[in-house]
């Protein structure tokens, strides 16, 4: 049975979180592009210009998140919109750099230090800095109900279908169809849901 100590522990707790999510709602409502309810964004994090971002209820967000909206570079003007589904939890160390358009959809688990970008760094001139040339981009899905190992990273102008797993340490340079694993490095598929027999199959150079 517990004790008076630990419910009083756990009501504090409870009280905190509460906190919490009651005051992410009530900063990101007010400044995101969109937020729905039960939206908790953990400090500390890193969030440039929030207008481009839209989280939908209940999206989570664990500390040490690097999320940027790109707006301006080299007097150059970009339109960035991130789009995040409901229910969709990412874990700690996530990076996501926007210049077009991200959108992540519902119910996807994001975990540890994956990086979403939708930005080439041009490196064809060389008489240029890399990181001075004009940025290229191309727009990333993710579909509903997909879990992104740790450590994966998606690259610019990749759509991954629903229902996909990315594992861990994974590289996205190509397409995920629906109903699919993929892995490596570049990724590529393993396995994939046949409706016809209603089993995961095992694919060769499917990407």
């Amino acid at each position: 049975m517990a004790t008076i100590l630990q419910l009083l522990k756990r009501s504090i707790d409870t009280a905190a979180r509460a906190k919490t999510m009651l005051s992410s709602e009530l900063f990101y409502r007010h400044l995101a592009g969109a937020c729905g309810r039960g939206v908790r964004i953990e400090n500390p994090l890193l969030i440039k210009n929030l207008q481009c971002f839209s989280f939908g209820n209940n999206v989570r967000i664990r500390q040490g998140a690097r999320l940027e909206g790109v707006i301006e570079r080299f007097g150059e003007v970009y339109s960035p919109k991130v789009e995040i589904g409901d229910g969709t939890t990412i874990e700690q160390g996530f990076h996501l750099a926007c210049a077009s358009s991200i959108r992540i959809g519902s119910m996807v688990a994001i975990t540890e230090y994956v990086a979403i970008f939708d930005i080439f760094h041009p490196y064809e001139d060389p008489e240029t800095p890399i990181v001075s040339q004009k940025l290229r981009t191309a727009p990333v899905e993710i579909g509903n109900d997909c879990l992104i190992g740790f450590g994966a990273v998606i690259q610019p102008g990749v759509r991954i279908g629903k229902h996909c797993i990315v594992g861990a340490n994974s590289v996205v340079t190509k397409d995920i169809p629906d109903f699919c694993v993929a892995a490596g490095a570049p990724a590529r598929v393993i396995r994939q849901y046949s409706a016809s027999s209603r089993t995961w199959e095992s694919r060769k150079n499917v990407l």
